[in-house]
């Protein structure tokens, strides 16, 4: 279902087929606001992007080398052909407390706020790449766009979008139940998220990033 169609469907929602109350800026504004929301609740959206290594580069702005990077889900060393495994700072401030100079293949990553991960060890002259595998932010909707929903749960937007734009008006009723439908397609897309096995969203998110299945 694209864009237009669910925009239809919240004006029948709303009773506003002839666009008097709310205008189109109304209705996008609020779309756009739900499927952002949507998409940090669920955490439904997952991409990966191949990364170069930067000699001596210990800590690396993924928000900045990655537009729609939300927070990593794993990374993976090309050059060793393993997984990073994810620690935070006390466990390799136990292996050495000049941590940051080691150098060597990358090991593992820490996450240090919502832009920063760290590598241990670091690359003394760095050749290859890792690859980064992450949640996502939301895309920017079109008309033509077909939100990126798991399992077709689309109208997740379209009752999101119907409770917002009825509390504005302050039918709060009806608001409240478009809600709570809202609430529960959060959950389900949550748990269907959470189900589907690691390797096989590793598969898609190479296959989505290369144009090839690897």
């Amino acid at each position: 279902m694209i864009v237009t169609d669910i925009k239809g469907r919240i004006r029948a929602n709303l009773d506003d087929a002839g666009v008097t109350f709310y205008s189109d800026a109304d209705i996008n504004d609020s779309l756009q606001e739900t499927h952002n929301e949507t998409i940090i609740l669920t955490e439904s959206m997952e991409c990966m992007r191949e990364i170069t290594f930067q000699s001596q580069l210990v800590y690396y702005n993924l928000a900045e080398l990655i537009p729609d990077y939300l927070r990593p889900l794993a990374i993976y060393n090309k050059n060793t052909k393993r997984w990073l495994d994810f620690k935070d700072i006390s466990y390799v401030q136990k292996i050495r407390d000049d941590w940051e100079l080691a150098t060597g293949e990358p090991e593992i990553y820490m996450v240090f706020d919502f832009r920063y991960i760290a590598l241990f060890p670091r690359l003394e002259t760095a050749t290859g790449s890792m690859e980064v595998f992450y949640k996502a932010k939301a895309n920017v909707l079109r008309d033509t766009s077909v939100p990126v929903i798991p399992d077709g749960n689309t109208i997740v937007l379209e009752e999101g979008v119907t409770a917002d734009l009825l509390e504005q008006k302050e039918e709060f009723t009806k608001a409240q139940m478009y809600f709570s439908n809202y609430l529960d397609k959060i959950e389900k897309i949550r748990t269907h998220v959470n189900m589907r096995p690691f390797p096989d969203r590793v598969s898609e998110m190479r296959e989505a990033f290369y144009g090839v299945h690897r």
